[in-house]
């Protein structure tokens, strides 16, 4: 779905992607904007960065996965286990205390994916996706 320079209707986003049974929406938007893409979205939002390359595709992996400590983790880290699955590629779960180690960690790994929990409140997903230097997939609380 092509938005052009015009603000995109979040609601009517996620409605084409329902209507088109989209297994994951791939857009490049501002951190808010996508945060908020996602936690209304029936399917993951993989957020890549605006600037810079991305440096190899997904499956060459590895991804990573944000360990979050509340009882919506399981749900995460499934989603980011069946995708990692569907790609063949390796998958590593990671706590992730602060969004400033998000490019220290996935530099260190050589991650192609970092994927966290897309939630309603809490700016966690925001600056990470502000820190961010790779595609950041959020996976909306379970509904």
């Amino acid at each position: 779905m092509h938005g052009g320079s015009t603000p995109l209707d979040l609601a009517q986003f996620a409605a084409v992607a329902v209507q088109d049974q989209a297994a994951l929406i791939v857009i490049s938007a501002a951190p808010a904007e996508a945060q908020a893409l996602a936690v209304i979205a029936a399917c993951p939002v993989v957020v890549v960065p605006a600037a810079g390359p991305t440096h190899r595709p997904f499956d060459a992996g590895p991804m990573i996965c944000a360990v979050d400590r509340t009882q919506n983790f399981g749900h995460v880290a499934s989603a980011a286990r069946d995708f990692a699955l569907q790609l063949g590629a390796a998958l590593e779960f990671v706590h992730i205390g602060r969004a400033a180690s998000v490019d220290a960690i996935s530099s260190a790994i050589g991650a192609t994916l970092l994927v966290v929990r897309a939630n309603r409140q809490g700016a966690m997903p925001e600056l990470v996706l502000e820190a961010a230097d790779i595609p950041v997939m959020l996976v909306r609380d379970r509904p």
